[in-house]
């Protein structure tokens, strides 16, 4: 049984102005990182009389994070000293729910092995030239689709991002390899106090990417770095219950699975099914923000998440 923190919810509740939802967003984003020795900082806004949508970020953090290689169920364990900037800027396209624009990432990582496990020393000579200090840079593109009633708890909408990120020695990264993403999040009423959501993952890395940066399947139940590979599908449905006026409940399920692609770390996982239930509160009605608690089971473990807006807020942009 695992507990984990998500990162950042009624009919009733008026939507508030971008300019106030992108204040409450950048607010949100100052919440002091969980490991004491690390921190952030997230700015975002618009510019041009919102026409133009903007966000950028830095930090540094230490983490000590799973990998479960070769398909099987051994934990090995590795730490990531990071240090990490990014910025993104869009442009609104006018009377349209699209906008697009160019990325910019930054990592230097410094990653030691951690772990004593007997798989320990054959994993160390596959990931060898990722250990120690290296840094990776990527320019990339995104093309976001939003029609969302509310950006922190939506009921009515979509909102789509697709990313493509490519890392170059050209812009100074030890390492050539490219990252897209796709992900699609869909919600509708379909009653005076009923509505469902559903999301739809697709992460993928070329051959050369870390092993640190592979897609995971992303679904409550499923414990980070769980499943990777190459590619990794993470589908999910969502059902919510309006009890009061700040009381709701979730039920929700979830299948994914991973394509290893080349990799000699990782195998291909499929038929990864999870499922599980939540209960949500109002914290902040203007915004529209809730704060809850899940808990799913997935095909290994029982896990408790903290929600601080929807549970899908990560991947939604």
């Amino acid at each position: 049984m695992k507990a984990a923190l998500a990162s950042p919810g009624n009919s009733c509740i008026p939507r508030p102005s971008r300019r106030e939802r992108r204040a409450a967003r950048s607010w949100a984003a100052r919440i002091p990182a969980t490991d004491p020795g690390g921190g952030g900082l997230l700015q975002q806004g618009t510019l041009a009389d919102q026409q133009w949508l903007y966000r950028f970020g830095l930090g540094l953090t230490a983490l000590t994070l799973p990998i479960f290689p070769f398909g099987g169920s051994t934990q090995i364990d590795y730490e990531n000293d990071l240090k990490f900037a990014f910025g993104n800027i869009r442009y609104k396209f006018p009377e349209t729910p699209f906008s697009a624009g160019p990325r910019f990432i930054y990592r230097s990582s410094d990653i030691s092995l951690q772990s004593q496990a007997p798989l320990a020393d054959r994993v160390d000579g596959i990931i060898a030239g990722f250990t120690g200090g290296h840094q990776y840079v990527a320019l990339g593109l995104s093309l976001n689709y939003d029609t969302q009633d509310n950006p922190f708890t939506p009921l009515r909408g979509m909102n789509a991002v697709l990313k493509h990120d490519r890392y170059s020695p050209a812009f100074g990264s030890d390492r050539e390899f490219s990252e897209t993403q796709l992900n699609v999040h869909a919600f509708q009423p379909i009653g005076g106090k009923w509505s469902v959501g559903a999301k739809l993952g697709i992460d993928s890395v070329t051959d050369d990417a870390p092993f640190f940066m592979a897609p995971g399947v992303d679904l409550r139940g499923v414990e980070y770095g769980r499943y990777q590979g190459g590619t990794a599908l993470s589908v999910e449905a969502e059902l919510r219950h309006q009890f009061t006026p700040r009381w709701a409940g979730v039920a929700f399920g979830g299948y994914g699975r991973t394509y290893a692609d080349n990799s000699r770390l990782f195998e291909s996982q499929r038929d990864i099914w999870t499922y599980g239930a939540g209960i949500r509160y109002r914290i902040a009605r203007k915004y529209g923000i809730d704060l809850g608690l899940d808990v799913a089971r997935g095909p290994e473990s029982t896990v408790f998440y903290i929600q601080f807006g929807h549970a899908w807020a990560r991947s939604m942009d």
